[in-house]
């Protein structure tokens, strides 16, 4: 009995593990790092005309395969704050972060094709020991503006998971804007989204689920009772035979049958 106990324990443990008291909080709603760079378009002129954009490092041309470099801009909020603690260098000048080029994107089905998704740490940030990452999950075209003077401008988004120190990986949206004619700089944000909400059933559900169970078990119940019918009529439902040695009759021997069948 101790051991069967024991197993619907481990069994119970193993369906709904103990929430720890030490889990990770998310990254609280609408923490912000604003960030910068250069950028060259690929495929096009001009940035609003570009199919790809190349992202420079430490202000040098885009090189194929060389990740982008990010300064900070003076804003941020919520727990990317602790950023400022440093001074970060600007992209120019090395940056505290990267930034992974998109070379190959479709403006008519804002579609990204090199590049393919999920692309891992999109964005990094390394600034006084901590440490952010960002996946990006999905990715659009949210605007293009071509003016027919140098001043045309590209807009992206992307969302997608972000990795901080100190916290449970969170929802995520980055969003990065470049206006100007030929290389050109960029600035872009990275903000964190609600934490996901437990999914909590509807009353409709719970009470269906419990007529399901009550169904059920009315099932069960009929079942048992119907095998202990038929056991029951099944042992009240025999034949007994007899067999006697006749008495006063010598070599005979007579065989006597009593059918007992009880009333159905």
């Amino acid at each position: 009995m101790e051991n069967s106990s024991s197993e619907r324990s481990n069994l119970t443990e193993a369906r709904h593990p103990p929430i720890s008291a030490n889990a990770l909080p998310f990254i609280p709603t609408g923490s912000q790092i604003d960030f910068n760079g250069g950028i060259d378009p690929i495929g096009g002129a001009n940035v609003y005309n570009a199919t790809g954009l190349g992202f420079r490092a430490s202000g040098n041309p885009y090189v194929f395969g060389t990740p982008g470099t990010l300064g900070l801009a003076n804003t941020a909020q919520g727990a990317f704050t602790a950023f400022f603690a440093t001074i970060c260098p600007s992209a120019a000048a090395g940056g505290c972060g990267t930034i992974t080029s998109l070379t190959s994107f479709n403006v008519a089905t804002e579609s990204l094709n090199t590049p393919a998704l999920p692309v891992l740490d999109f964005l990094t940030f390394t600034q006084g020991g901590q440490s952010v990452t960002f996946t990006l999950n999905n990715f659009s075209i949210t605007d293009v503006q071509s003016t027919g003077t140098s001043l045309g401008t590209l807009s992206l988004s992307g969302s997608g998971e972000i990795d901080y120190q100190g916290y449970t990986p969170t929802n995520g949206i980055v969003t990065i804007t470049a206006q100007g004619p030929g290389s050109t700089s960029f600035s872009g944000s990275l903000v964190s989204l609600a934490a996901p909400v437990p999914t909590i059933p509807e009353p409709g559900s719970i009470v269906m689920l419990g007529m399901g169970v009550l169904a059920l078990s009315g099932v069960a119940y009929r079942r048992r009772n119907s095998l202990g019918h038929v056991t029951h009529h099944t042992r009240r439902n025999f034949c007994i035979r007899r067999s006697t040695s006749g008495r006063g009759v010598s070599g005979n021997t007579a065989d006597q049958s009593l059918a007992i069948t009880s009333p159905t």
